[in-house]
């Protein structure tokens, strides 16, 4: 009984601490460019910061997982 070996499948990787340190960081960003005086932070201005840091919190960890999870599953099609 030969069985083949699953292939996994990729799921987006939420990380607490990765989102609270992009989220943290374009914060960091935004206050940096407002005192340089290229930014004002109006509302609308920190809201976009806000989803741009909860993108790149999310968007990244999930990236490297999908580079893994086609490495593996490269390796168990090989087999």
């Amino acid at each position: 009984m030969s069985t083949q070996p699953r292939r996994i499948r990729w799921r987006p990787k939420f990380s607490v601490v990765g989102i609270a340190g992009s989220i943290l960081g374009a914060i960091g960003v935004l206050v940096i460019l407002q005192q340089q005086g290229r930014v004002y932070p109006t509302t609308m201005v920190e809201i976009v910061t806000l989803v741009i840091g909860l993108v790149v919190g999310i968007g990244v960890p999930s990236l490297f997982r999908l580079v893994a999870v086609q490495r593996i599953n490269r390796r168990i099609a090989r087999r």
